[in-house]
């Protein structure tokens, strides 16, 4: 099953982490997968995937990624994206 991404939820800056450099992490809109819609994984890339709760989420994410799905589904009701560093909205 193709999924076009949509909107973009949230840019999130991550600033240098010991020997892990900078990135700019995006996180877009996937839509709804109706009736039984499968995922097709990458077996090279991910090993397993569910959906979970934003409540389930935070048990299973670190602090910082918690942090930019949160940001993303509350920006995701109103149709805005969400500005990030480290998790945390600027400006």
């Amino acid at each position: 099953m193709a999924v076009e991404p949509g909107a973009l939820l949230a840019a999130d800056w991550v600033g240098r982490q010991g020997e892990f450099t900078e990135v700019v992490a995006f996180l877009f809109d996937g839509g709804v997968i109706a009736g039984s819609g499968q995922l097709e994984l990458q077996a090279e890339e991910i090993r397993s995937a569910r959906f979970v709760s934003l409540d389930e989420a935070e048990g299973l994410l670190d602090s910082e990624a918690f942090a930019r799905v949160g940001a993303a589904m509350r920006v995701r009701v109103v149709g805005a994206t969400a500005y990030l560093e480290n998790g945390l909205p600027v400006g």
